[in-house]
């Protein structure tokens, strides 16, 4: 018992230090570069890297559900500490902003993963409770009536292109648009926003860099 563990133990440590190694790697040389050299970098054999991830598409989808679990883990820890409404859409705007930058890899794996498999779709998870804080926020006239929960999901995507500034820099400019992001979301909005028209589905192709159209 103790031996099988300890191989478990060690099974998810490697695990662990190539998806470490691959947020890195992949975000400096895209998502094709060497995974010998990925397993270099993680300090590991060849033959340690094709068993934890036997292919390419393994890892790339590895890497996706790792960035997943970390947005579950932010609007989890919004929903624990922030107030229903406005608090929680301007938490969700900085930390996703936050988590963009740590992770740059981020909008290459998602383009790769919507390649691999475009019916999954863990995110939508997230959809109703944004759809939720919003509606709360614009009924208490703190955010412009026109406004959709598009506009709130993509700040992290438009300021993605930053990713690779270095700090203080990055997050100096960085929080600074959220905010001027944020305030184009009050009421009343001294801009008409141009219409929209999407649906779930082509928004998530979009985003994943696919055509942005379906029904």
């Amino acid at each position: 018992m103790a031996r099988a563990r300890a191989e478990r133990r060690e099974v998810a440590e490697s695990r662990e230090r190539i998806l470490d190694a691959a947020e890195v790697f992949f975000a400096e040389h895209g998502v094709d570069a060497s995974l010998h050299r990925l397993a270099e970098l993680a300090g590991l054999g060849n033959a340690t890297l094709f068993r934890r991830f036997p292919s390419r598409d393994d890892l790339i989808r590895a890497l996706y559900d790792r960035a997943v679990a970390r947005v579950d883990d932010l609007v989890a820890i919004i929903e624990r500490n922030e107030q229903p409404g406005w608090d929680r859409l301007q938490a969700f705007a900085y930390g996703s902003v936050e988590l963009m930058f740590a992770l740059p890899v981020l909008p290459a794996v998602m383009r790769r993963m919507a390649e691999i498999d475009p019916d999954y779709r863990p995110g939508d998870r997230w959809v109703a409770p944004l759809l939720r804080d919003l509606e709360l926020a614009q009924a208490d006239g703190v955010v412009r009536a026109d406004a959709r929960g598009y506009d709130v999901a993509s700040i992290p995507l438009a300021l993605g292109g930053m990713a690779h500034l270095a700090d203080p820099m990055r997050h100096i400019l960085g929080m600074r648009l959220v905010a001027i992001m944020l305030d184009g979301l009050r009421a009343p909005g001294a801009t008409p926003l141009e219409s929209i028209s999407l649906t779930l589905e082509a928004y998530h192709r979009g985003v994943h860099g696919l055509d942005g159209t379906g029904d």
